[in-house]
């Protein structure tokens, strides 16, 4: 919400195909066949049309506008695989591309290569923020990363996203909203990392829970 993108953007393309899954499933639970079968029918040609027009052979491309812009945006990648949109066969790219590149190391980044500034809303860069969705590490997607990669059998890879996203709460007492790339809370001038941060929380017990198979 913060990087100007238009045209064909894998995030939210991804986030509108789970929605349909999820809508999908919830008619099946109410036992309205045919309402579970055209959102059945919706995702499943929303999965595919995904897969034709964003994956590259390496990963999904971050969004099309007049040509590819070849960026590996971590949001809709793992998401792919965690909600099962991306093929099995996929999640071992996916999941190398994102090691090879260091986007794990403060769990996680949220694309490589960087995008150019001039993407970045005017405010944030008045702010000093023009890396807050250009550089800096957002847990919850960490916690996206380690779901993905459990789910590609990386489970040991997985579990060291824990550990990493663990520790970083243990050392600041709390769970912020945006790192930088030494694992450090965000401070600047004229911002502060939010805390305490709901999102990151919620997703983090839930990829414990998922991983660790331990209850919360």
């Amino acid at each position: 919400d913060s990087m100007k993108k238009e045209g064909k953007v894998l995030y939210t393309n991804i986030c509108h195909c789970h929605a349909l899954k999820c809508l999908s499933d919830m008619f099946m639970m109410l036992e309205m066949k045919k309402k579970h079968l055209k959102y059945l029918s919706l995702y499943n040609r929303t999965k595919e049309k995904i897969e034709k027009v964003f994956w590259n052979g390496r990963y999904y491309t971050d969004w099309i506008h007049d040509e590819r812009r070849e960026h590996f945006s971590t949001d809709g990648n793992m998401l792919a695989v965690v909600w099962d949109i991306a093929p099995e066969k996929h999640s071992i790219p996916i999941a190398e591309y994102s090691k090879k590149h260091g986007i794990d190391k403060v769990p996680s980044a949220c694309v490589y290569p960087l995008y150019p500034k001039k993407m970045t809303a005017p405010l944030l860069s008045m702010l000093g923020l023009s890396d807050y969705h250009n550089g800096l590490s957002w847990l919850w997607l960490g916690c996206a990363s380690a779901l993905a990669k459990e789910k590609a059998g990386l489970e040991k890879e997985a579990v060291e996203i824990l550990n990493t996203i663990a520790d970083m709460i243990v050392d600041y007492g709390i769970v912020y909203e945006i790192y930088d790339n030494k694992g450090k809370p965000v401070k600047r001038p004229l911002y502060k990392a939010e805390y305490p941060f709901a999102w990151s929380s919620g997703m983090f017990l839930y990829a414990v829970r998922k991983i660790l198979k331990k209850p919360i």
